[in-house]
């Protein structure tokens, strides 16, 4: 059951990634000059991409790969760092849903906007992938203590700005 889980895991965040990859390129070709009818095209390619093939892939990667987890019981401390990671991956997808929208209202995505999305997912996929295979030890001790108590970002919240 595990070779199963962790086939569909590797299957689905594979292909999650390779449409958050493709995904700024899309976004970009719209600034181009195209005909009416392309750009429609174009438009609803990208939607399809990110509605029927990149969002069920990102819920069966994350599903299958929570799934392992609790199968395989590897709660420490490379695999809330890795979630973490996994959670800067979502926020990548959710920007991109954002931005299809955007495009569709024809607001500017240059290249500035595309090299910057597609650097910042190849160094999150880097890190998720880093964290899966070192597997590191990482000291709890070294982060705040506001990250390792119950209810600690609202006591940190209250510091910084008391409740009146």
């Amino acid at each position: 059951m595990t070779v199963v889980l962790k086939v569909i895991h590797i299957a689905a965040l594979s292909i999650w990634c390779v449409g958050l990859f493709a995904m700024p390129a899309l976004l970009a070709r719209r600034r181009r000059q195209l005909d009416a009818v392309a750009s429609e095209e174009l438009h609803r390619f990208t939607r399809r991409l990110f509605i029927e093939i990149m969002s069920p892939a990102a819920v069966v990667a994350i599903a299958a790969g929570t799934a392992l987890v609790f199968q395989r019981e590897v709660l420490t401390n490379w695999m809330y760092a890795k979630l973490a990671a996994v959670s800067l991956l979502v926020l990548i997808h959710l920007r991109a849903g954002r931005l299809i929208t955007a495009t569709r209202l024809h607001l500017p995505y240059g290249w500035l906007r595309q090299a910057g999305t597609l650097a910042t997912t190849a160094a999150v996929t880097t890190a998720i992938l880093w964290l899966v295979l070192a597997k590191p030890t990482l000291d709890a001790d070294a982060l705040p203590p506001w990250t390792r108590e119950p209810g600690g970002l609202q006591s940190l919240l209250d510091t910084i700005r008391p409740i009146p």
